[in-house]
């Protein structure tokens, strides 16, 4: 069976309940009882993250992984789970060699400079720097 393909576009959801309403009719009206639905959005947490809500005026919505994760949860999706954490997939051994070495460097600057202007992530919130989160959701 053809997997369905969904995309909700520039002028989809663009609030916290809204967002939730459309989740819960994929999740009830879309997906099949072990459907599987894979969401891309623009990383708030990313380099670039806020850039693109001013630069591209059809983001209209941002995410961190952490309000990612809560939308899904207050939809009733029970099993999440963020894949290509580290924006490796589809490249070639030696860039995901690179992109992997320096990533903890990378990591490891972002909580240097969180610890000296006393900002913070949520502890329960996956760190996840790439330009988009991808979550792999189960119904």
């Amino acid at each position: 069976m053809k997997p369905k393909q969904l995309f909700i576009g520039t002028d989809g959801p663009r609030n916290k309940e809204e967002i939730i309403k459309t989740l819960i009719a994929i999740r009830k009206y879309t997906l099949t009882e072990k459907g599987k639905f894979c969401v891309i959005v623009p990383n708030a947490q990313s380099n670039t993250g806020c850039y693109w809500m001013y630069e591209d005026f059809t983001h209209k919505t941002l995410f961190t992984s952490g309000s990612l994760l809560y939308v899904l949860c207050a939809a009733g999706f029970k099993k999440i789970k963020f894949i290509d954490k580290r924006g490796t997939e589809g490249f070639g051994f030696i860039v995901r060699l690179i992109r992997n070495l320096f990533y903890p460097i990378y990591y490891a600057n972002k909580l240097f400079w969180n610890k000296i202007t006393s900002s913070r992530y949520h502890m329960s919130s996956p760190v996840i720097f790439i330009g988009g989160l991808k979550a792999l959701v189960e119904r």
